[in-house]
């Protein structure tokens, strides 16, 4: 029984670690999307750059990532289903926002 409470907590511990590379990328991307004579395809392509980096090439297969342009901002959004290790353990279904202000020409 102890065994089993081991690998929820490490399960968690995994997931939490990667959200957080999630996180990181979605930051990332916008960030790569804001320059003036950047758009939405520098922003995808450096949102998938940093998940495949950090969490590996199954993740960015299965990633559900998009950018696009709001207002004045640059919006990179990931949908991602982490898998649980356990069969009484759910899935974590997670979607990640992040945004940055777009360059402006002077």
């Amino acid at each position: 029984m102890s065994l089993v409470v081991f690998v929820m907590l490490a399960n968690l511990l995994v997931d939490r670690y990667e959200r957080g590379a999630i996180v990181a990328a979605v930051d990332e991307g916008a960030r790569a999307g804001v320059d003036i004579d950047a758009g939405t395809a520098e922003c995808e392509q450096r949102t998938r750059e940093v998940i495949d980096a950090l969490l590996g090439r199954q993740h960015a297969r299965s990633a559900v990532l998009r950018c696009r342009e709001v207002g004045g901002s640059m919006r990179s959004t990931v949908q991602v289903r982490l898998t649980s290790w356990l069969p009484l353990v759910p899935d974590w279904e997670v979607a990640v926002t992040g945004s940055a202000p777009k360059e402006r020409a002077p």
